[in-house]
């Protein structure tokens, strides 16, 4: 595979905004290119998909380039959320046409410290569009070294950008990797406004898949909104024969979307603990691209009922572990030690780091998280889950649901008690069996043992 390095005039784009003068001429000069912008269109529909799928790929350009050869009716355009190499990357690997959004507008892009007026103009238009006060939230709850008025110089520049974009291609529907991140929460609520339908793509609850979500993702997901409904989808009994194949296999293997430091690092963590007492170890998210941040109604109703964020819910848990003495450790979600872990703390806790994921799931007698998928990769491997908020796995019968604080404990101390039952381990054999048969799609990077939808019978997105 061809590495892409920086360049050194690439490497210069990084230093060169050393003043809002080059704020401002980077994000005015992308609003005028993509004004600019022809399309030809070729084929009955046009689909528009978006996201940095260059700085991360694991598997993912393949997966859409199959994607977009197969869906025959349809012309596919990436708007490529990243800046630098990664731009050669998207022209050289993707095999239908693409956009690179302007430098400040690319995932992960921040220059710190940076203090940008929000000129009268700026402040009437983020006035008049309520909607963006979202984006904005997210964007200061993520970074703690942004400066004052970056934000909102930022989403201003994305809606009118964003905007201009569908203006240019007019897509028959939009799919978004990551709901969550502020950009994407200004581009789905402007296609909402215009009437476009969107989908939501990301690696799938099962590893070794991706999906594409109609309603929204974890717990905005078809089988979280509605978990009867799922549970009652047809299953035969050679696919749950196939899917206690493929569960063992997962196990076996270790299988992870991320690569996984090599097993032997926990000895450190656990000489800390207590010895005869139960280990709890409380698996983190990504609260700024998992719908927690900021806190909302939508956020209350779909993802997390009680926490409104990973340390709100680790003081919570670690309250309960002094009371009951147990062992309690706490594995981040490694985005969150790049950002809030530096402004807020952990309140004392040395986090587990450099661990192998599977190991920490093997040394621990339960698994507690608000919406981590990590849930998934406990119950493969027979561990307890005690679930705080919303995933795929609500209403399963999988897990130890504890949708209120006064459940919480007792729900824990039942998952201790009785472990991963029969029951459970029966229920979430029928759940994977379902999600691999309806959900997920094969992202082909195990050929000894292929599960989910082939891409190859891929006929396009359904309305």
């Amino acid at each position: 595979m061809e590495e892409y390095t920086p360049t050194e005039s690439e490497k210069q784009e990084y230093l060169a905004y050393d003043s809002k003068e080059a704020f401002f001429d980077n994000l005015e000069k992308g609003l005028q290119s993509i004004t600019e912008y022809q399309l030809k269109k070729t084929k009955e529909k046009v689909v528009l998909i978006a996201g940095a799928m260059a700085v991360f790929d694991k598997g993912t350009i393949d997966f859409l380039n199959k994607m977009a050869r197969v869906d025959s009716r349809a012309q596919y355009i990436l708007l490529s959320e990243v800046t630098a190499e990664f731009r050669r990357k998207t022209k050289d690997r993707f095999e239908f046409e693409s956009i690179c959004t302007p430098h400040l507008l690319a995932k992960e892009i921040l220059v710190p410290y940076m203090d940008v007026p929000v000129l009268a103009h700026v402040g009437k238009y983020l006035d008049a569009h309520s909607y963006l006060m979202k984006a904005i939230d997210n964007l200061k709850g993520r970074h703690y070294n942004i400066g004052c008025g970056y934000a909102e110089n930022l989403i201003y520049y994305a809606d009118r950008y964003l905007k201009t974009v569908l203006d240019r291609i007019r897509p028959d529907y939009v799919i978004l990797w990551n709901e969550f991140y502020a950009f994407h929460m200004v581009f789905q609520s402007i296609c909402h406004m215009r009437g476009i339908p969107v989908f939501y793509m990301e690696f799938g609850c099962i590893p070794g898949t991706f999906v594409i979500e109609k309603y929204g993702q974890q717990g905005e997901s078809y089988p979280s909104r509605h978990p009867f409904k799922f549970r009652r989808l047809c299953v035969e009994q050679s696919e749950e024969i196939q899917t206690e194949h493929i569960l063992a296999y997962l196990s076996d293997t270790g299988m992870n979307r991320n690569r996984q430091p090599l097993p032997g690092n926990m000895g450190p963590y656990l000489k800390r603990c207590r010895t005869g007492r139960p280990v709890i170890t409380y698996m983190g998210q990504n609260d700024y691209e998992s719908g927690i941040y900021p806190y909302t109604c939508m956020t209350r109703k779909y993802h997390s009922p009680v926490f409104r964020s990973t340390l709100e819910a680790l003081e919570f848990l670690r309250l309960l572990s002094v009371k009951n003495d147990w062992n309690l450790l706490f594995k981040p979600h490694p985005i969150m030690e790049l950002f809030s872990m530096q402004k807020d703390g952990i309140y004392g806790y040395e986090p587990l780091k450099d661990v192998n994921i599977n190991e920490v799931i093997d040394c621990s007698d339960v698994i507690v998280t608000i919406l981590s998928q990590s849930a998934y990769l406990s119950l493969i491997r027979n561990t307890p889950v005690v679930m705080l908020g919303y995933i795929q796995l609500k209403g399963a019968g999988c897990a130890y649901e504890a949708y209120s604080r006064w459940k919480i404990e007792h729900m824990i101390r039942r998952a201790l008690k009785y472990g991963c039952t029969n029951r459970q381990k029966k229920r979430f054999l029928e759940h994977t069996a379902r999600l691999l048969k309806y959900c997920l799609y094969d992202d082909e990077s195990h050929p000894e043992l292929p599960f989910g939808q082939k891409i190859s019978n891929f006929k396009g997105i359904e309305l």
